[in-house]
């Protein structure tokens, strides 16, 4: 017989008299038994804390990068056109020349800028959350309204 036995041997009796001794053991079952179901209590109080813990803060990823693009978009053409002008910089800096409108989430964009403008202004709405699309119409100083070239054409 090895050490190890005889070691393992010797826990499992003391442990035996222990908790099977005819006046005490009946309380030392009954302690054992208490803690050990409050210590898997706390336990999974704690798995369950940590889950909700993990579960916010994926929630938060979920809004920051904003990966729930399920999510339906109840903000009216009023919200979306104020933050327009208010996130998209080409829009502030062409305050006054620019006109931005929107029915049901399409953008229309009037008004006389330069090309580079153009783009920029064109792009950022785009980036804005709630835009269903856009409807450029901007031009440059050069350049006829686009909306105004059909009639010139047929005048």
């Amino acid at each position: 017989m090895g050490r190890t036995s005889f070691l393992a041997g010797t826990v499992v009796g003391a442990a035996g008299a222990y908790f099977l001794d005819p006046k005490l053991g009946r309380g030392r079952r009954a302690r054992a038994s208490d803690m050990a179901g409050a210590r898997f209590r706390r336990l999974e109080h704690e798995v369950a804390r940590k889950r909700r813990y993990l579960g916010g803060r994926l929630e938060g990823v979920t809004h920051a990068f904003d990966l729930d693009t399920d999510a339906p978009r109840d903000m009216d053409d009023r919200t979306i056109v104020d933050r327009i002008r208010s996130e998209v910089d080409a829009v502030r800096r062409a305050e006054g020349r620019v006109l931005v409108d929107a029915v049901d989430g399409i953008i229309t964009l009037r008004g006389q800028v330069d090309a580079s403008d153009a783009e920029a202004i064109e792009r950022g709405v785009r980036s804005v959350p709630g835009v269903r699309g856009v409807r450029d119409l901007l031009h440059t100083p050069a350049q006829p309204a686009p909306n105004k070239q059909q009639a010139r054409s047929a005048g």
